[in-house]
């Protein structure tokens, strides 16, 4: 049962600012017309350049947490949640490959009762903000994939590795996944942040939240005193983990990476002394299912080149943070449905 708190509305204006999201590309045009967006900014006044996401907090907001994002963040609280997830990865692999059936069932169970945490406002769901999660379909899907080579050869050994290989895993679920297992320190930076702008704590509830216990291993219930606006629970979210696409994307690993592998594999020196390469269109052509051929090429050369950690330092090379007016303008145009 949720408990309401009233700490008074001083610094919340007593009408919420609202402003319709308009939107030229018809794909979007339904979404335009029935969405009216709500800002944090708006509902408690606060300056536009805060330290979190400032979302529409009637809907979800087409931005995903995103692990590489995580990786390169400023400050405790990213250091904490790149911790966690990794320990949480690679515990689930070790998990997945133990002998022992009572591991391999435990690992299978903590993917299934993982959900979709509604309180961050991210990602794409249906209606408002109660989207999905892993399941039991999508849990098992992730599961299986733990048990192959890339994960035995440590080629793909954190979760934002996984949208580079595995079907029907997006940047969707990828945020879920980071979200709920980081979600005690979401629930810690949202009470600095409660802190720090004291009209976000004006009306709270508490509430249980699955959150991960890295000591058990395993999810467990804690009771969590929140912001409580737009009918649910808010969960904050620092700005600078989120993105709008994977800093790691399957697309960019297979054009730089995988073909560019049997690229330089097939390139030869003439009799003449000119170079003869094959085209990238033909290596394509050759390979079209981009995923499967990201793992079949990065298997192939591991013993002599591992491209997920080249592409991964490309990546945090040329990381620059979500600012403020990029992560609203973004939240404003949309996205079509994920892939």
């Amino acid at each position: 049962m949720a408990v309401v708190s009233n700490f008074g509305t001083r610094g919340l204006p007593v009408l919420w600012r609202r402003q319709e999201r308009k939107s030229s590309n018809p794909r979007l045009e339904s979404r335009s017309e029935q969405i009216i967006m709500t800002f944090l900014s708006d509902i408690y006044a606060l300056p536009t350049n805060v330290p979190f996401l400032d979302v529409d907090v009637d809907n979800d907001n087409l931005l995903f947490a995103d692990g590489s994002a995580i990786r390169n963040a400023a400050g405790p609280y990213g250091v904490r949640a790149q911790a966690q997830l990794t320990g949480f990865f690679t515990g689930l692999i070790q998990l997945r490959q133990s002998p022992s059936l009572a591991d391999r069932t435990r690992g299978l169970s903590i993917l299934q009762r993982m959900s979709e945490p509604g309180e961050t406002r991210l990602g794409y769901s249906a209606k408002g903000t109660n989207g999905k999660g892993f399941g039991n379909g999508l849990g098992s899907v992730l599961w299986t994939a733990l048990g192959n080579r890339l994960c035995q050869e440590q080629a793909l050994t954190r979760i934002e590795h996984l949208p580079l290989f595995l079907d029907g895993v997006d940047r969707d679920l990828m945020s879920d996944m980071i979200t709920r297992v980081a979600m005690d320190i979401l629930v810690d930076f949202t009470h600095d942040m409660m802190r720090q702008y004291p009209a976000l704590a004006a009306t709270t509830t508490t509430q249980n939240l699955m959150v991960w216990d890295p000591q058990k291993f395993d999810w467990v219930s804690k009771s969590c005193q929140l912001p409580f606006v737009g009918g649910k629970q808010l969960v904050l979210i620092p700005r600078s983990w989120v993105t709008w696409q994977p800093l790691m994307h399957p697309n960019p690993f297979y054009n730089r990476y995988t073909t560019q592998a049997v690229q330089d594999e097939q390139t030869s020196i003439t009799p003449d002394g000119k170079i003869d390469k094959p085209y990238k269109w033909q290596i394509k052509a050759d390979h079209p299912k981009i995923k499967q051929f990201n793992s079949e090429r990065t298997l192939k050369d591991m013993s002599v080149s591992n491209h997920v950690q080249e592409y991964q330092q490309e990546v945090d090379q040329a990381y620059v943070p979500l600012d403020a007016d990029e992560a609203r303008s973004r939240i404003l145009k949309g996205l079509p449905k994920a892939s």
